[in-house]
């Protein structure tokens, strides 16, 4: 009830918002929520925050310019949630591990609305990431990207990936990319991580010839950037 005030109270102003919803046993075991259910990380943020789809005063962010939400789900009323964040106007986006994201990336898509980001930066599940995957068809349902970082749990990353984020060749000037291996593999050597598919040829010499990037952190081997004009961020565990 003290986050809906306060965003209700806040929300025709506030330009920044930042939500991190992941640790739900805790907050279970420290609200002692009566009404809690398996169901309840699916339609907190939707139906008790916001009141998507009640017919009483719903909360909306006309001003908000940049967004941070981690483990807010978009099982439901993702095309509210869209409206409601003001999608449009945003410049700066982060999603950490909502369940059901592509959900929200296919609502903005079909609503066709004027996406203005320039600072992108998800960590997803797994997916295929191929031509019909929902996130592809966001990256390419806009231009004017300067910052994209993606981690993600998958061993299936495609081509079409890299030809999206090549639209953003203009502007971009931070690429990050990180993968690993799905979670619910449990422990895993990270010496036999596939850290050349992350980097098709196709992508290496496209990202050789077409992008003047500043920053960049690429899970891939090292012999593949030699002769990139940047600064190279190396992580090494």
């Amino acid at each position: 009830m003290a986050l809906r005030d306060a965003l209700e109270a806040n929300s025709k102003h506030l330009k920044t918002l930042e939500l991190d919803l992941i640790r739900w046993t805790s907050a279970e075991l420290y609200y002692h929520y009566k009404e809690w259910s398996q169901d309840k990380p699916l339609h907190f943020l939707a139906h008790d925050i916001l009141h998507l789809g009640s017919k009483g005063q719903k909360a909306s962010f006309p001003s908000l310019k940049t967004l941070s939400l981690s483990g807010v789900s978009y099982h439901i009323a993702a095309s509210e949630i869209a409206l409601a964040f003001n999608f449009s106007g945003l410049r700066s986006l982060k999603l950490n591990k909502c369940p059901h994201v592509r959900n929200l990336f296919e609502a903005v898509v079909q609503a066709n609305q004027p996406i203005q980001l320039t600072s992108l930066e998800l960590v997803i599940e797994a997916g295929n990431l191929g031509p019909s995957d929902p996130l592809i068809r966001f990256l390419a349902s806009f231009r004017g990207l300067e910052a994209f970082h993606l981690l993600t749990y998958d061993y299936r990353i495609s081509g079409e990936l890299w030809e999206t984020i090549f639209l953003h060749q203009p502007t971009l000037k931070q690429l990050v990319y990180h993968e690993r291996p799905p979670e619910d593999e449990g422990k895993y050597d990270r010496l036999m991580l596939p850290w050349n598919r992350a980097l098709p040829s196709s992508g290496t010499s496209s990202l050789n010839i077409g992008l003047e990037l500043k920053y960049a952190g690429l899970c891939c081997s090292l012999s593949e950037l030699v002769g990139f004009p940047l600064v190279l961020m190396v992580r090494c565990n």
